[in-house]
């Protein structure tokens, strides 16, 4: 059945009836289906008398004084409803809204039909999880997820699809967060991060350019000093009774109050058997003094090779003192040469140093058996010295 008409047809809508088909089609050629009263009347109905598909050339504009506001509407918008119930094991997917173009494939030397598709899959849950996909064919008639908001009415998350990288338009322009808020809580990676780009920063420390964990919570005592965020660096390691144990290595920087500060590197050691961090040496600055302290009761400083290493030169780059609180062992090497301690300066011989020992005369002592301790009493008190030949 046709009806053609060169005028506007109203009698139907001024009645508020319908026209039913039982089959066939409303033909019209260059006249716009209005209605007398605007946002009045719908195209089909919200369960029965409905279009299966509806088809324009140009656009679907949904275009007036709606008066939303700034709340969602539940009933103004675009509305893609699956009403199935689910079951268990069977979830409902929503109608997809698909964003499709054609591009030149200069390899193929054809066109390809690119899309993009946005849909709603529930993930089967205690609390169902409402999952908003989006996927992509690039042209091969095959959509991969892009990217998946997930959102279980108390957490949320984004995740991307595989091999997808974030990148942004501008390089070294944008933020992950902000200094102060709307910062995320963590980050994580499962390969590495890399800082790599042309920063000009030539031999000085830049403020503003580089890795910063920083707490900006404010001290305000001795018993609340705060510390930075710590980097973690762990592994897992074999234990030979049987497991494996998760070990670590952790430094933050963490001060001790005083008139003025001290600043510390703290390094703190975990060997996976259940105490926990402990704090194994630090490094000091005071604004005028620094060191190394090492800082747990067993601590060693230790050189991975043995009869290599040095402290200090022979010239230079000499500690001024050595405070030693129990013994000085020094060893003959592995060919059996006896290593000495030598006392020098830089203009005199050892043998021609003499000592300033003010009215007190040197007390001598034969020693007749060498590599021996000798037991020495300075006053009241006694020290173990060693002897080696």
């Amino acid at each position: 059945m046709g009806f053609y008409s060169t005028n506007p047809v109203y009698g139907l809508a001024a009645m508020q009836g319908k026209i039913l088909y039982t089959g066939g089609e409303l033909v019209v050629q260059d006249v716009d289906l209005v209605q007398l009263s605007d946002g009045g009347g719908s195209l089909g109905n919200a369960t029965d008398d409905r279009f299966a598909n509806i088809y324009a050339t140009t656009s679907f504009t949904a275009n007036a004084a709606m008066a939303i506001g700034a709340t969602v509407s539940t009933t103004k918008g675009l509305f893609l409803v699956n009403t199935t119930d689910a079951a268990i094991g069977a979830q409902q997917c929503s109608p997809s809204i698909v964003l499709g173009g054609e591009t030149w494939d200069a390899d193929g030397a054809v066109t390809k039909v690119q899309k993009w598709r946005f849909h709603h899959l529930g993930t089967q849950a205690n609390d169902p999880v409402a999952n908003l996909i989006l996927g992509c064919d690039p042209g091969d008639a095959t959509f991969d997820v892009f990217m998946t908001c997930a959102w279980d009415n108390v957490a949320g998350s984004i995740t991307l699809g595989q091999d997808i990288d974030l990148l942004w338009t501008t390089d070294a322009v944008s933020d992950i967060g902000t200094v102060t808020a709307n910062s995320p809580s963590g980050i994580y990676a499962g390969s590495n991060f890399t800082l790599s780009r042309a920063f000009a920063l030539t031999n000085t420390v830049s403020t503003t350019k580089g890795l910063f964990l920083t707490s900006t919570t404010v001290a305000t005592g001795g018993a609340t000093i705060q510390h930075s965020p710590p980097i973690v660096l762990s592994g897992s390691t074999w234990d030979t009774d049987g497991s494996a144990k998760t070990t670590k290595w952790s430094f933050l920087s963490g001060g001790n109050s005083d008139t003025a500060p001290t600043a510390h590197l703290r390094f703190y050691g975990d060997n996976g058997d259940g105490t926990g961090a402990n704090q194994i040496a630090s490094l000091y600055w005071t604004g005028s003094q620094g060191g190394i302290i090492l800082q747990h009761a067993t601590s060693h400083l230790l050189w991975n090779t043995d009869n290599a290493g040095s402290i200090g030169a022979a010239t230079a780059n000499r500690p001024l003192d050595a405070h030693i609180a129990r013994a000085w062992h020094i060893y003959g090497d592995s060919g059996g040469t006896a290593n000495s301690l030598s006392l020098a300066n830089s203009t005199t011989s050892p043998g021609a140093v003499t000592p300033t020992l003010g009215t007190n005369a040197p007390t001598v002592i034969t020693v007749t058996t060498p590599n021996t301790w000798v037991k020495i009493y300075i006053g009241t008190s006694a020290r173990y010295f060693p002897i080696w030949a």
